[in-house]
């Protein structure tokens, strides 16, 4: 339906493949969509050892700078939620070759004390490829 009324639009595919038994690369290549938005690391690694070539975005992104290696050794985008993790994606020789959304929680969860402006995050990633901001 997106695609109809925005033919312009990607659409990230999600879903729990494991959850239910059918397993993750079947149940993504069922999926008519663009790229495919997961929240594990191991899932993103599992459908890229299947074949997977489409777009992988990891949606909780990544939990130490450890797993930038991983990340762009395997053409994954990630999401960056805080100034430490937008930091870590734009620094080193990694920094080119990661895509990243940045993420800002408007939420109930998300303090004003603990939040940081898009601005800031934006700043911390001079040489990362900033695909959206949202």
């Amino acid at each position: 339906m997106a695609k109809r009324l925005a033919p312009r639009s990607r659409v990230w595919g999600g879903g729990e493949g494991e959850r239910y038994g059918h397993g993750l690369a079947r149940a993504a290549k069922a999926l008519p969509a663009d790229g495919l938005a997961l929240i594990e690391l191991e899932a993103a690694l599992e459908l890229r050892r299947a074949g997977e070539k489409r777009p992988i975005l990891l949606l909780q992104g990544f939990y130490s700078a450890d797993e930038l290696g991983a990340i762009a050794a395997n053409r994954l985008t990630t999401v960056v939620h805080d100034a430490e993790a937008a930091r870590d994606a734009g620094e080193g020789e990694l920094a080119l070759k990661i895509p990243v959304y940045l993420k800002l929680n408007t939420g109930m969860n998300g303090s004003a004390s603990r939040r940081t402006s898009i601005a800031t995050r934006s700043r911390a990633l001079p040489a990362a490829r900033v695909k959206s901001r949202w």
